[in-house]
């Protein structure tokens, strides 16, 4: 709810929030809440989000996982000012 709290705050239309807050938390619904908060939090940011999507993606994920992997990793990086 904080973290919609804050998409609402950045004039992101409704539409994206509810996309933003379903994707932002994917590695944890299809991994772990620890895989999630581990690549969140990562010193290597950029590399770890990016790993942990591929393969979590490619395991779980229809789509092409090479095109998807920007969005999601967008998202996460939203999270992260959210965190900051």
């Amino acid at each position: 709810a904080l973290y919609r709290n804050f998409l609402h705050s950045q004039n992101i239309s409704k539409a994206t929030i509810n996309t933003a807050s379903a994707d932002t938390f994917y590695l944890w619904r299809k991994g772990s809440k620890d895989l999630f908060w581990n690549t969140v939090t990562a010193t290597d940011f950029e590399t770890e989000a990016k790993n942990a999507l591929i393969k979590t993606l490619s395991e779980y994920s229809t789509g092409n996982v090479n095109s998807l992997v920007s969005g999601y990793l967008s998202h996460l990086r939203r999270f992260r000012l959210f965190l900051a």
